[in-house]
């Protein structure tokens, strides 16, 4: 049997360059190649010519043209169906996130026009917390619910007798997993693009607007650090990256393991930095000298707001001053690092978000980012925004991102106003950002 699991375009389509693998379709690839007598390969969409950076107003204002490209002609629709055509896959997978439900039911299109026989598998978060919805109003053949591995095994291997749902428990030790398919997935990708990876599955807090957890959980696994450091000599030596990006929810949580990490990767040789991304209060000045000694590039946090109000409401779990404490000391020892804001939540005011704008140049982070509050499935800021008849039950969360100007869900600010609002924070922070050298400072070793 021949599977073929793709990527959806999103970025692509917005033409934004995202050159990296997608580890959760390698990570399937590479369970099914091992368990399974399938033959597995792994397509990303998202990976084409003419691609560059864009700065955070550019992608705010892009999320329109996406939505245009998603019903007209384009040529990622046609390189889709020379894939599908060249594979001749039996089965099918697409990775589901909200916003690429659109794309995912066009390359299920794609593929039945081609072959009324494939059968299409869709996984992932949306897939998740959708499922049924997914399964009346979709015709997909299958719908993954929860962790991929063991569930897309069994389906592959019961495939004319499995329910359209499907839900197989969670791999609990982690090192058994086979490494991500890297040879297995097309186009290729960057040195540094192949350098991606998650050491954990599952975050054990309860932030609103985060719907991981429909996935992974709340519960934290670990793989072994020897597990992870073999994985990155492997990837070290077939593609030789300069920098690993490591994709973990939490990375500091067990600060005891993360010494142990720093440690091993510092005896290991590796001649690359690594980022990763964890929470302010999941740092302290121990930790942060020993991720700079092992060279570590970059640490990418979570302060989404410069108002004590919003981020009790988001159930952060921590407040301003802690904030303040981190960044002193992430600046004091030059570590780089990249803060992350959110806006337009419901019960932000105008002054929340000037005040998330004063703390963004206290701070003096290495580079920030800014989202727009949305409300994926499954999280408690959907949940929120039912209660306030903010959204109804016909919300679609497809047609929301949150690199997209076109959300409103703030109960306090006039639509007309919140936009010039946003379109001012995004100016501010894309001048913030040129002001401390722009990405490039954040990319270079």
């Amino acid at each position: 049997m021949r599977v073929l699991l793709i990527n959806p375009p999103f970025n692509r389509l917005m033409g934004l360059e995202q050159d990296y693998i997608h580890i959760g379709l390698g990570y399937l690839a590479g369970y099914l190649d091992k368990f399974t007598d399938c033959y597995a390969k792994v397509y990303n969409a998202e990976i084409g010519d003419g691609l560059s950076f864009k700065n955070n107003t550019e992608r705010l204002n892009l999320y329109a043209n996406f939505l245009q490209l998603l019903e007209s002609e384009n040529k990622v629709w046609d390189e889709i169906k020379t894939v599908i055509q060249k594979e001749d896959p039996d089965v099918i997978g697409i990775n589901l996130i909200a916003v690429k439900l659109r794309a995912a039911l066009r390359i299920r299109d794609i593929a039945k026009e081609l072959n009324p026989n494939v059968k299409i598998v869709v996984g992932g978060q949306y897939a998740s917390t959708f499922a049924n919805n997914l399964k009346n109003k979709c015709t997909f053949d299958f719908i993954v619910k929860g962790e991929g591995e063991k569930a897309l095994a069994h389906l592959i291997k019961n495939i004319h007798t499995s329910p359209k749902i499907i839900k197989k428990g969670r791999v609990e030790t982690l090192d058994e997993l086979p490494f991500p398919a890297r040879d297995l997935m097309f186009p290729r990708h960057s040195p540094n693009g192949y350098a991606h990876m998650i050491t954990s599955r599952g975050c054990p807090y309860n932030c609103i607007f985060c719907d991981s957890k429909s996935v992974w959980g709340n519960n934290i696994r670990y793989r072994t650090v020897g597990n992870v450091i073999d994985e990155m000599k492997l990837v070290k030596n077939r593609y030789n990256p300069t920098e690993f990006t490591i994709w973990d929810e939490v990375f500091t949580y067990n600060g005891k393991r993360t010494i142990d990490f720093c440690k091993q990767f510092r005896a290991s040789g590796i001649d690359a930095t690594w980022k990763c991304d964890t929470r302010v209060d999941l740092l302290d000045e121990k930790l942060i000298i020993a991720m700079k000694k092992a060279n570590c590039g970059g640490i990418t946090v979570g302060v989404e707001s410069g108002s004590n109000t919003v981020l009790e409401y988001i159930k952060k779990g921590f407040t301003i001053n802690r904030i303040r404490q981190t960044a002193r000391l992430l600046n004091k020892h030059q570590m780089k690092w990249k803060a992350n804001f959110i806006m337009g939540l419901p019960n932000e005011t105008e002054e929340d978000i000037k005040n998330s704008v004063r703390l963004m140049q206290e701070l003096k982070p290495t580079r920030v980012t800014l989202s727009i509050a949305t409300p994926y499935g499954g999280t408690q800021l959907f949940e929120d925004l039912l209660a306030d008849n903010i959204i109804n039950e016909n919300f679609n969360p497809a047609f929301y991102s949150h690199q997209s100007n076109l959300n409103y869900f703030n109960k306090f600010i006039p639509a007309t106003k919140y936009s010039g609002l946003m379109d001012k924070f995004s100016k501010k922070v894309d001048e913030y950002n040129d002001e401390r050298g722009g990405f490039k400072v954040w990319v270079e070793r």
